[in-house]
């Protein structure tokens, strides 16, 4: 399972006992996006909840990857091509 950073952030401050407004006031974040971020990290590790999720954050069983921005992965596409 692969979080993105944020989504990372969002669930180790979530495992740590923080609610969605401080999680959100600490990010700098609304807690509207806390609670979406949530919902996608609950979708994508195929839990029902807080805990289920933070126990397998805490457990080292979900990865977290940074994500290339859409123009970072043009630009490693145009240089590929030029050194072809």
């Amino acid at each position: 399972m692969k979080l993105t950073m944020k989504q990372g952030q969002i669930l180790g401050l979530a495992a740590q006992g923080l609610k969605d407004r401080s999680i959100a006031e600490t990010m700098g974040i609304s807690v509207r996006t806390v609670q979406n971020h949530l919902s996608r990290i609950y979708t994508k590790t195929h839990t029902t909840g807080r805990m289920e999720a933070a126990m397998l954050y805490v457990t080292k069983k979900i990865e977290v990857v940074k994500r290339r921005s859409p123009q970072a992965k043009k630009r490693n596409l145009r240089k590929s091509v030029k050194e072809y």
